[in-house]
């Protein structure tokens, strides 16, 4: 007997069939290469830090670790979980995002069939799972942008049911108000779409005959969306309240700090985001004004899910483009019904009668402009929104992510379970499998650049808080009473750079000391990590050995005898030297040098400190220069001078920065020198880099030599 398979299926089968495969799809391009495609960014960190204590060791939300209030426990739950099933690892960090964003797809294949038709739904499902801007890229995201939007379809899935009911029963807005709700304690800023479901619900009371019957209808109708939209935000609560979180987590909402960023600033991320989706909001249009102008409200309903949160998000005072990702099916099904159309119209099927054009009857024909219709969509997608972006980052790569494993896999190396770290990076704690230290009264674990007041590379400040919710004297406190076993600082390739500075060695804004200097002297320099992931410097507690050579505190020769000096190279080049005592670098007192060079080739300022006693510096590993930059393209060299005057330099980069840069070189640069027999010790100012006239303003302090 013959075994025959039949591919025959009704048309139910055949769309089902259909949605599978685009979910398929949706999914493996979420789930291609989520642990290395990037590296753990400051967002993923902080929300997957929080979610790390509470899985591994069972810390209390708000009570015992600081959690930003736009975040609540069921988003860290969910990413515990992960970390429970996968480990502590990228995978797991991101999982959670990409199953969620999975989820979304074949829910947008039915509300989509529910307000227009199967192909409709068909297609928005097919531009969420592959294509949408905010959608394929956000989904790869650990982080909680996501996480709402399959609660969001599935409130306005129910709420359209509502809606096409005749009878408009009113018991059928519990399901509506329970996701919403749900939506609600996941992202707080899906409040907009609430108020969209008020306005519609309200809508449909209005449109009954009698006062009697609107005002009846309105209450019970306004009853059971309120009952289900505060079930989840009350046994959140209750939760809350068992755990002792209850106070923390009240408080943190209503005295949250936010960044104000500039108009201009908000209007930029405007642009961006709609540059990304403009092919799409193009399509969108036709839809968005029959959805107007029709009097079925579940296609207005689209309208308002999409325009609604966009207009009420942009005014908030902190504009994050990715708050836009549960908008995302809205303007997908809107794009759809213009792309069937135009489909539609190529096929000859169901066309206006301005488009029955006699070429249209050819099968072959239709079926060859569907394609081109279907090509000129890919390739416009690709040129608006680069395809692809959802795998490359301009700032990540594999290499970062294995430069990231290395500096994590040697934190867990010199570590113990128990014993705890002081990192601004978040992610090498939750790799290495430890934890921070605590610093301030919020009880922080793990920095992030927006609790400092930073938007980006820009410092915006937090109103009331001129230095930042969380001081240098904060986390000096801190690392002198807690004595973390490592501290781990970041110099420059990543994006934690603005709160490094700030917090790593202070800002002279603030007039407070720099924490670098403190540290170098208690804390035994242990191994610096320069790869495609950043440059890293690791210090363990343990009794550094140190040469102070210069500090700069007495006036023109230290209490080590040394004397400085000034040299120049240039006809025209100029410099003016002083003890800077109103923003040193630490202590007292500051060496600065002002200069000018006049553009000749080969111009130098050189400041020489020379000793009056032999050093031997033979047991010692590296040399530590702090300088705060100017933000110009000039060089810094540092340079060892023997009693036999060989001089031996290195080039350590460049004055790019306004902040602090603490640069250590390992003696073992300086060739050909005897390390025995040291005298003399340079730093230098060149314009070999960009031959340019240019002025500049350096602070040079804290020369010492590590064991």
């Amino acid at each position: 007997m013959k075994l025959k398979i039949s591919f025959k299926t009704n048309g139910k089968h055949r769309w089902f069939f259909f949605v599978v495969i685009v979910v398929v799809l949706g999914f493996l391009l979420r789930v291609y290469n989520i642990s290395d495609y990037r590296q753990i960014a400051e967002d993923e960190a902080l929300h997957s830090y929080v979610a790390y204590e509470l899985q591994k060791n069972h810390l209390k939300l708000y009570r015992d670790i600081w959690s930003p209030q736009s975040q609540t426990p069921i988003s860290f739950v969910l990413q515990a979980l992960s970390f429970y099933f996968f480990g502590y690892n990228g995978f797991a960090v991101r999982f959670v995002s990409v199953t969620l964003g999975t989820l979304t797809i074949p829910l947008i294949y039915f509300i989509g069939r529910k307000i227009y038709n199967r192909e409709i739904g068909l297609f928005a499902s097919i531009i969420y799972a592959v294509y949408l801007p905010y959608t394929v890229e956000i989904d790869r995201w650990g982080y909680d942008s996501s996480f709402i939007t399959p609660f969001v379809v599935l409130g306005m899935y129910f709420l359209v049911s509502f809606l096409k009911d005749v009878d408009h029963k009113n018991q059928k807005l519990f399901l509506p108000g329970f996701f919403l709700g749900t939506a609600f304690m996941l992202k707080l800023y899906s409040l907009p779409v609430i108020l969209v479901s008020f306005t519609l619900i309200l809508m449909t009371n209005l449109k009954m005959k009698g006062l009697r019957k609107k005002t009846s209808s309105f209450l019970l109708s306004q009853t059971y969306f309120t009952l289900g939209l505060a079930v989840v935000p009350v046994a959140t609560l209750v939760f809350l309240y068992s755990t002792g979180a209850w106070e923390p987590y009240i408080s943190s909402v209503m005295t949250g700090r936010m960044i104000t960023i500039s108009v201009e600033a908000k209007v930029t991320r405007l642009i961006g985001y709609f540059n990304r989706t403009a092919f799409m909001l193009v399509l969108s249009v036709p839809a968005m004004i029959y959805g107007v102008a029709s009097s079925d409200r579940r296609k207005l309903l689209l309208v308002l899910w999409y325009m609604v949160p966009l207009i009420i998000l942009s005014l908030m005072p902190n504009l994050v483009d990715s708050i836009f990702h549960f908008t995302s099916p809205a303007l997908a099904i809107m794009g759809a019904v213009t792309l069937v159309h135009l489909l539609n119209v190529a096929f000859g099927r169901n066309q206006p009668r301005n488009f029955r054009f006699q070429y249209l009857s050819n099968k072959r024909v239709r079926r060859f402009m569907a394609i081109v219709i279907l090509i000129l969509v890919i390739v416009v997608c690709s040129a608006w929104t680069n395809f692809g972006y959802w795998y490359h980052f301009s700032y990540s790569s594999k290499p970062s992510v294995e430069g990231q494993v290395q500096i994590s896999d040697f934190i867990t190396l010199n570590t113990n379970k128990s014993e705890k770290i002081f990192a601004v990076d978040a992610s090498l704690a939750i790799l290495s499998q430890r934890s921070i230290i605590k610093v301030g009264e919020v009880k922080i674990a793990g920095f992030y650049s927006d609790i400092f007041g930073y938007d980006y590379w820009t410092y915006v400040g937090i109103q009331g808080y001129p230095q930042g919710i969380i001081t240098p004297e904060d986390v000096l406190q801190a690392i002198q009473s807690q004595r973390p076993k490592l501290i781990i600082s970041a110099e420059g390739g990543t994006a934690f750079v603005p709160a490094d500075y700030f917090i790593w060695n202070g800002d002279p804004k603030w007039l407070t000391p720099g924490i670098g200097p403190w540290v170098m002297k208690n804390y035994r320099f242990l191994r610096e990590f320069d790869n495609a992931y950043g440059r890293y410097k690791i210090w363990i507690d343990q009794k550094p050995q140190i040469l102070l050579f210069e500090d700069f505190e007495d006036s023109n020769s230290s209490s080590n005898g040394k004397t400085w000096t000034i040299q120049t190279l240039g006809e025209k080049t100029d410099y003016s030297f002083s003890q800077e005592r109103n923003h040193p670098i630490y202590g007292n007192n500051s060496a600065k040098i002002n200069y000018l060079f006049s553009g000749e080739e080969h111009e130098y300022v050189r400041l020489s400190m020379k000793s009056q006693q032999t050093l031997d510096l033979s047991s010692f590993n590296a040399i530590s220069v702090w300088i705060r930059g100017d933000e110009t393209q000039n060089g810094v060299w540092i340079g060892v001078v023997d009693t036999d005057g060989r001089e031996r330099g290195v080039f350590t980069g460049i004055l790019d920065i306004s902040g602090l840069r603490n640069i250590i070189v390992p003696l073992s640069n300086f060739k050909e020198i005897d390390l025995s027999r040291i005298s003399e010790i340079r730093v230098s100012i060149d314009n070999d880099s960009v031959p340019r006239a240019s002025t500049g303003e350096i602070y040079v302090d804290e020369i010492i030599f590590l064991g």
